[in-house]
């Protein structure tokens, strides 16, 4: 009996946590009329399609030189980024950001890669976390992100490939530790139909990140790659049903769950 009661407090527990975290949303949209988050990012969808994109990691593998011959093509980016733009003239298409304490890190600065690029994109949820200044900004985008409860980490553990999600961009985006499984969500719902990944090690054993990115501390350890693969299988299952295929052409690295291909056979 006192199993049962702990099991209907913890559900209790987590309904009320989501319906404040609702309630907070939609009073922030409503405060924000004008900024482009959930439905508004229907415009998105299916836009790209029979088109190709990379996307980018921040990899020990990432060379500025790989990223001159991505001039012109449709590019996905995130985070520390812009810590590269002094040795190439490529500019991503798409930025996103979704770490808070990055965010805060970097202040002002997010302007850097935002003003380069065509449009970007940030967690909802963190709103209050980056500079008061992306408000002035025409290409910024949010998607909203669920927060965690108890009972999701529990169904997380009980389906263990992949998540369960419906790949729709206007109603949350998932995260799984790893913003580049937050761009192949937004990727796909573009309908591109090749996605290529380059500079994404899934190796934090030596330097996390390429010479130049400015993180908060590239000295992290980090022991969830199971749950970045699991986001990983997700992202080529939402592709499969939609006839779009995935491929690693990162340099190295030990992502196996896409197909692997060279970056310096492909055409440009």
């Amino acid at each position: 009996m006192k199993k049962y009661f702990l099991y209907f407090f913890v559900m209790f527990k987590d309904i009320l946590r989501i319906f404040k975290h609702w309630k907070w949303q939609l009073n922030k949209i409503r405060e924000n009329p004008d900024l482009i988050v959930g439905k508004k990012l229907q415009k998105f969808k299916n836009s790209k399609q029979g088109k190709r994109c990379f996307i980018i990691g921040n990899g020990p593998s990432l060379m500025a030189k790989d990223l001159d011959k991505l001039i012109g093509e449709d590019c996905f980016a995130a985070n520390g980024i812009w810590g590269i733009f002094e040795k190439t003239k490529w500019r991503p298409t798409y930025y996103f950001l979704g770490d808070p304490q990055y965010a805060e890190f970097i202040g002002d600065n997010i302007l850097k890669p935002v003003k380069y690029s065509r449009e970007s994109f940030f967690v909802f949820t963190h709103i209050d976390k980056y500079s008061a200044k992306l408000k002035n900004e025409k290409n910024v985008n949010y998607y909203c992100q669920g927060i965690p409860t108890i009972m999701t980490a529990v169904g997380n553990k009980l389906i263990k490939n992949r998540f369960h999600i419906k790949g729709d961009i206007t109603h949350s985006v998932k995260s799984c530790g790893t913003i580049t499984f937050e761009m192949l969500q937004v990727a796909i719902y573009m309908g591109y139909s090749k996605i290529y990944l380059l500079g994404v090690d899934h190796n934090y054993s030596n330097s996390a990140h390429f010479n130049g990115c400015d993180q908060l501390n590239t000295d992290i350890k980090v022991d969830n790659f199971e749950c970045w693969e699991k986001g990983y299988r997700t992202a080529k299952h939402l592709a499969e049903k939609k006839n779009i295929v995935i491929y690693n052409a990162t340099r190295g690295g030990n992502l196996r769950i896409f197909e692997k291909v060279s970056f310096d056979n492909l055409k440009f």
